[in-house]
């Protein structure tokens, strides 16, 4: 009869226990007991290096969906069961002593967690683990460029964006099938290309890239879009536009990309009122498909320049450099209103909303429109969106121009960058599109208790239920809005701060 009051006691004092350790927050203390086995310790090795997860990437304990914890079993004598917090947050208690392992499967690609193995003792105290993982991001491949060395041959050139361990896939895609051409050995450098030779001059097919991981595959990226003419050729580029941009003497170049063996451009300039003869080369864009430069090189004010643009061929020895473009003109003046900051300053300035916070726009250096700066929207998956937004107090009913540079680099027709002011769209792009200078004039609207009016605008990058395609965002640079008032030209910056 003792032994049952004591057992029934127990186990009443037990449930009180355990009732209070759930109802109660942890209340952890770090500390180092005599007995090291005490200390739930959480095995690192499993996981990380202690400077990247790639060790949980290639046993799968650290995948895009789920995070496989192993900690040492605790022999405390007051030691109840243990429960597992995820960023502070409790997810699983274990009333279970010989318990040594949890599978988090209600994580997400790309994301950083901080897990806590804490232990449920007498006291109501709990000692405590912790180790920060990271799941590893699954984005596609992206396509910098393909070109045709030589009639027949193409060489693809890509860069990773996944975290996975493992090696790239190549396949040739057609109206019938899909087949391996091969594969290539991740090295951890930035870029990656791959040859492939006698190809017939009049496919129309394409070709997928993916990363193989050990437990699961990156997001296929694909340029099956293309019909890929395999006949070389090396055109002369045509120049589209001259545009002199801010702040500082800088002239933007804008041309027609009419080849698929280049791999580069080189750019030219004089006076005016040289002679031909008097073409200096003054830079070479060493990037495939390139279709834009900004020069920056000893402008002066009040001088008309005439440029030029040569597309190269550097695959083949000696290097091949096509006849200069149509040459066009642009005059340098000394720009004295308004210099918007082009995001220079490090801040967007902007507000920020996405669908998840992880997801927001953010601040890229280097490919800019104007100076070195712009921002690109964030990594999004389908069904997903990306957005900034700037509301501006203006003068009432008066005549205004929105002037920003955009790109886009898209599924065609479904994932959009879309362009609204009071949340009315104005505008849409999608695609593969290079900087494009952008303006749209309106009327402020009308306010019954103010000289002012509040507008805003939003940028919007958005994707649809299924695919993606190319580098699946959009940038965004040169952003400002310009009117007039009581004969006073105002700009106003919309992005980053004056």
């Amino acid at each position: 009869m003792k032994t049952l009051v004591y057992l029934l006691l127990l186990s009443i004092t037990l449930a009180f226990l355990l009732t209070a350790c759930e109802q109660n927050p942890l209340k952890m203390e770090t500390y180092t007991p005599a007995n090291g086995d005490r200390i739930p310790l959480i095995n690192r090795g499993l996981m990380t290096d202690g400077v990247t997860c790639r060790i949980g990437y290639n046993n799968g304990n650290i995948r895009s969906d789920l995070v496989n914890l192993h900690w040492v079993n605790n022999t405390d004598a007051d030691f109840l069961g243990y429960r597992i917090l995820r960023n502070g947050n409790l997810i699983k208690t274990f009333n279970v002593r010989d318990s040594i392992s949890y599978i988090d499967d209600s994580v997400e690609a790309n994301h950083v967690y901080t897990y806590t193995v804490a232990t449920m003792v007498r006291t109501g105290r709990s000692r405590y683990d912790t180790l920060t993982v990271k799941t590893p991001s699954l984005r596609a491949p992206t396509f910098v460029h393909y070109s045709i060395p030589a009639t027949g041959n193409i060489k693809l050139l890509w860069t990773d964006n996944s975290d996975l361990p493992g090696n790239f896939v190549i396949q040739r895609v057609s109206s019938s099938d899909t087949t391996l051409v091969g594969t290539v050995l991740e090295n951890h450098t930035v870029g990656y290309e791959y040859s492939i030779t006698d190809e017939s001059a009049s496919s129309g097919h394409g070709y997928i890239i993916y990363k193989d991981g050990a437990y699961e595959n990156s997001v296929v990226r694909s340029l099956s879009q293309y019909s890929i003419n395999y006949m070389y050729s090396l055109n002369v580029p045509v120049i589209n536009s001259l545009t002199q941009v801010y702040p500082g003497l800088k002239v933007k170049l804008i041309w027609s990309d009419n080849c698929n063996s280049e791999t580069g451009f080189r750019i030219y300039r004089k006076l005016n009122t040289e002679p031909i003869s008097s073409y200096l080369a003054i830079a070479d864009v060493n990037r495939f498909n390139a279709t834009s430069y900004i020069d920056s090189i000893g402008l002066e004010i009040n001088k008309t320049y005439t440029y030029a643009v040569a597309a190269i061929n550097a695959d083949v020895s000696p290097a091949i450099e096509t006849a200069h473009t149509n040459s066009s003109n642009i005059p340098v003046h000394n720009y004295d209103g308004f210099a918007p900051m082009d995001f220079e300053n490090g801040t967007i300035g902007m507000v920020a909303n996405s669908t998840l916070p992880s997801e927001h726009w953010f601040i890229q250096s280097g490919d800019a429109y104007s100076w070195n700066h712009c921002i690109r929207s964030g990594d999004i998956i389908n069904g997903e969106f990306t957005a900034v937004s700037k509301t501006v107090s203006v003068p009432k009913n008066t005549q205004m121009t929105i002037n920003f540079a955009y790109k886009t680099s898209s599924e065609p027709n479904y994932d959009y960058l879309k362009f609204t002011i009071d949340a009315e769209l104005v505008n849409q792009w999608s695609g593969l599109t290079e900087w494009t200078d952008y303006s749209h004039s309106f009327n402020s609207p009308d306010s019954e208790n103010s000289l002012n009016s509040q507008v805003t605008f939003e940028w919007k990058y958005i994707k649809d239920d299924i695919n993606s395609l190319n580098e699946d965002c959009a940038w965004l640079d040169y952003i400002f809005l310009n009117y007039t008032v009581a004969g006073k030209k105002v700009s106003i910056n919309l992005g980053g701060s004056k």
